[in-house]
C-alpha cells in the first residue's frame, strides 16, 4: 500500500488551518412585497409562519413559549400619522376592555424616526400584547404596527419578550425599489 509522504499531510493540515472556520451563511431575507418591507437576519427563536399578500407573521418562541407576532400596515392617514395619539387610542381601548390592562407607552428612536412600543393585558387578561407603532420606513404617511402576542407573564418576561421584540425592529427595512430595465 502506497505510504503518503509526511510532508504532504503536514502541509495539507497547514492549508486547512489557514482557511480558518467557514464563514457563517448570510442572513435570510424576508421580502414581502405587499407591505414593501424586508426583514434581514430574524433574531433567535423568531421564525415566518405566513408571509403572503399582506399576510406576514412570526412564531417569536423563548424559552419554551411561543408568541406570535404579525406585521399590520394601515391605510395613508390623511394629514399624516399622529403616533401619540395611536398609543393613546391603543392604551385607551386596553384599559376599557374586560380584563384588560395597558401597561402604559414608551418612545422609540428609530432610522425612520420616533416609534412608540405599548404594552397591554388583551383578550379578558389571557393574552399579553406589545405594539411597536411608527411610520412606514418606504412610506411615512402610513401606520406600521408590529404585534407581539404571547402568554402572560412576569416584568422579566415581558423584558426579554420586548428585547426579542426590539431585535426583530431592527431587522427591518424598506423593500428597494425595483430597479428599471
Amino acid at each position: 500500500m502506497p505510504r503518503t509522504p509526511a510532508a504532504l499531510v503536514v502541509a495539507l493540515a497547514l492549508l486547512s488551518a489557514c482557511r480558518g472556520p467557514a464563514a457563517p451563511p448570510p442572513p435570510v431575507a424576508v421580502d414581502n412585497a405587499a407591505l414593501g418591507l424586508r426583514f434581514t437576519g430574524l433574531p433567535a427563536g423568531v421564525q415566518v409562519t405566513a408571509n403572503e399578500g399582506e399576510r406576514l407573521t412570526f412564531s417569536a418562541t423563548l424559552g419554551s413559549v411561543t408568541g406570535e407576532i404579525a406585521v399590520h400596515r394601515a391605510n395613508p392617514a390623511e394629514g399624516g400619522v399622529n403616533l401619540v395619539a395611536e398609543a393613546r387610542r391603543y392604551g385607551a381601548a386596553a384599559a376599557d376592555a374586560e380584563g384588560g390592562k395597558f401597561f402604559g407607552a414608551n418612545e422609540l428612536v428609530t432610522p425612520w424616526g420616533p416609534a412608540y412600543k405599548v404594552r397591554a393585558l388583551v383578550d379578558r387578561g389571557s393574552v399579553e400584547e406589545q405594539q411597536i407603532l411608527l411610520l412606514h420606513p418606504g412610506d411615512p404617511q402610513q401606520l406600521l404596527a408590529l404585534v407581539l402576542r404571547y402568554p402572560p407573564g412576569t416584568p422579566e418576561v415581558a423584558r426579554d419578550r420586548l428585547a426579542q421584540f426590539l431585535d426583530l425592529l431592527a431587522a427591518l427595512e424598506p423593500l428597494p425599489e425595483p430597479s428599471g430595465g
